[in-house]
């Protein structure tokens, strides 16, 4: 179902594919914040596309690849250095103008401004915004943050969206780049999240993005992401008092235009392993049997 959703939705916009890419790039650099049991499920997670696709992953590291060759435009910056402005500047702008946008085409609506949305927008656009609002929650802000968004420049905005042109293009060099037969000269796996349970009565201070992560990768690109749910894991509640279980989600990437055939590889790489392709309703991602630990969906 879900290819023949994504050939109706993505029509023209996808490369049809003759065969799978013959390389899977593992990037370090977003790994090592992962828990252990998580890893470990990513590490299955990769054996299994490495087996039906008889080819081995490849590690390498995106930062240390970019010093290696890195772009002219760079000027002797870190790869992660270099993308702070497309990171801070380019994106607070746009997530302004939407937010503002969304705000005026729901009016009445319950608006929650939060301390990450004050960061990006005025204290008189907060008002228009309470106004047209039936009732408002505004969490105060302090610091240097505030109104971020607001002071984005156009000139500085196009200057983060040229630096990321500069980043795609060395990317499409350098990593991958769209194929004519494979739709992908590689798939990259990427990490989603930390895979450990995040409380909801636990306030995560914001802080501006800085430089590139495995979730904001993709999207930096415009390459197409399948993220999907490749096990669960034990933890132990704080809330029940009792071992629950928490899905894990793994993802892979490839070239612009390859998404049928990330879905079609995932699809097919799954059902060969024998790992299930559909969750169920409940407390768990995956059914367990008796003898089940709880690290896969096995």
């Amino acid at each position: 179902m879900f290819q023949a959703f994504s050939r109706y939705t993505l029509g023209p916009y996808v490369t049809e594919f003759k065969s799978f890419p013959r390389s899977i790039l593992y990037p370090t650099d977003f790994f090592s914040s992962q828990d252990e049991t998580v890893q470990e499920i990513m590490g299955s997670f990769t054996s299994i596309l490495e087996n039906f696709l008889g080819v081995r992953r490849t590690e390498f590291s995106l930062a240390d690849r970019w010093t290696e060759s890195p772009p002219p435009e760079a000027e002797g910056k870190a790869l992660q250095e270099y993308m702070n402005r497309v990171a801070s500047l380019g994106v607070v702008e746009n997530m302004q103008v939407a937010y503002l946008a969304e705000a005026s085409y729901r009016p009445g609506t319950t608006l929650f401004i939060t301390t990450a949305i004050t960061n990006m927008i005025t204290s008189e656009q907060i008002m228009s915004i309470s106004l047209a609002s039936a009732s408002t929650y505004h969490h105060t802000c302090s610091g240097n943050g505030k109104n971020l968004g607001a002071k984005v420049t156009k000139s500085e905005r196009e200057q983060s969206l040229e630096e990321l042109k500069v980043f795609q293009d060395w990317f499409a060099d350098n990593v991958l780049r769209t194929d004519e037969k494979c739709g992908s000269t590689a798939i990259l796996i990427l990490p989603v999240g930390p895979g450990i349970p995040i409380y909801r009565d636990i306030y995560l201070p914001p802080r501006g993005r800085e430089g590139i992560d495995a979730l904001s990768l993709g999207a930096f690109l415009s390459i197409p992401q399948i993220v999907l749910p490749i096990g669960q894991s034990e933890y132990k509640s704080r809330v029940s008092d009792r071992v629950e279980i928490h899905p894990v989600a793994g993802s892979i990437a490839g070239a612009s235009g390859s998404d049928r055939m990330l879905i079609k590889l995932v699809e097919q790489a799954l059902k060969k392993a024998g790992w299930p392709t559909q969750v169920t309703c409940g407390r768990y991602a995956f059914p367990l049997s008796e003898d089940d630990d709880g690290r896969s969906g096995n």
